[in-house]
């Protein structure tokens, strides 16, 4: 991390330089759009890539002002999308244990937004590691209270997977893009994926396949 790195997020932080796009989810049986995945983009320049941005922030210790400075931007925006479309949040499980999470933030954007809280579903990823689980299901259920969804993102993506998987119990599993690019070539990345979906059926969680 360089100084102009920081300086240049702490500008972003301070001046609300975040822009929200929306990816859409289409249900292949249908082919409508089921729902929309809010993602954050920063200004042109050295923390453009998102990933860098919030590798940034957390090694500043600001990743919760990043990670609230994102879900306001997503939730203002999408009150300019179809009311009746989910809307799929992206969140680190760093930030699930900072009690500034808890204070009813995102409900206020929420209510502020006219979006029922049955319409966000928050994503987790399985890139990051998470040492307690007993309190990480805690938060998770008190989230779940509320009436959020849950969605468990790059699933495939790391080792870590299928022990998340069994011990939050989401309503929607996002295979990783790299299980799905190139899927009609390989016959274990096909195992893999039929796998998977027999284990939605079983638990009547939803299958979202990244990518196209």
């Amino acid at each position: 991390m360089s100084l102009l790195e920081q300086s240049e997020l702490f500008k972003i932080l301070d001046e609300e330089l975040i822009t929200p796009v929306y990816q859409p989810i289409i249900a292949l049986a249908s082919g409508e759009v089921f729902g929309y995945e809010s993602l954050s983009r920063g200004p042109a320049g050295l923390l453009a890539n998102p990933e860098t941005m919030f590798r940034i922030a957390a090694q500043s210790g600001v990743l919760s002002k990043l990670d609230y400075l994102c879900r306001k931007k997503g939730i203002e925006h999408a009150a300019t999308l179809p009311d009746d479309k989910f809307l799929f949040l992206n969140v680190d499980p760093r930030i699930l244990y900072d009690k500034d999470f808890h204070q009813g933030t995102t409900k206020a954007f929420l209510k502020s937004s006219s979006i029922s809280s049955q319409k966000i579903i928050f994503e987790i990823t399985e890139k990051t590691m998470i040492e307690d689980y007993a309190v990480f299901r805690a938060i998770l259920k008190h989230y779940r209270d509320q009436g959020y969804s849950l969605a468990l993102d790059d699933v495939g993506s790391g080792y870590s997977g299928l022990t998340l998987l069994t011990k939050i119990a989401p309503q929607f599993m996002k295979i990783d893009i790299e299980l799905i690019r190139g899927i009609q070539h390989d016959k274990i990345k096909q195992a893999i994926v039929k796998s998977l979906l027999e284990i939605s059926k079983v638990t009547s969680m939803k299958l979202i396949a990244e990518g196209h």
